[in-house]
């Protein structure tokens, strides 16, 4: 993995901790993916237990992840589903993830 030399203290925070905020860790480091709480759906939801795994994934907040995340785990416009996106989020190393999200960021912070 290449290091981010212009932000060297951002790549440090994204290699060296476990969770990077309460909403962005499920989708980083796969020996905190299955951790007890640690639910993708945390992403777009604070709820808990059912809520957050059976409901939250029928909101708005849920169809525009999915909407946003597909492009960027490569999913084809009929896979465009949230279980597609967990599943999808499974075959992504933690590097390769971190490449994924910080360049997106990155077009972003450029253009904006």
């Amino acid at each position: 993995m290449a290091s981010y030399a212009p932000y060297p203290a951002l790549h440090q925070a994204a290699f060296s901790f476990p969770a990077i905020d309460n909403h962005a860790h499920p989708l980083l480091n796969e020996e905190h993916r299955h951790a007890p709480g640690f639910h993708l759906e945390s992403i777009i939801s604070e709820a808990e237990g059912r809520a957050l795994t059976e409901d939250a994934v029928h909101t708005v907040a849920c169809m525009r992840a999915t909407a946003q995340l597909a492009p960027i785990f490569e999913l084809g416009s009929s896979e465009q589903t949230w279980a597609a996106v967990k599943a999808r989020r499974e075959q992504f190393s933690y590097e390769d993830l971190c490449t994924r999200l910080l360049t997106v960021l990155l077009s972003i912070v450029r253009i904006g």
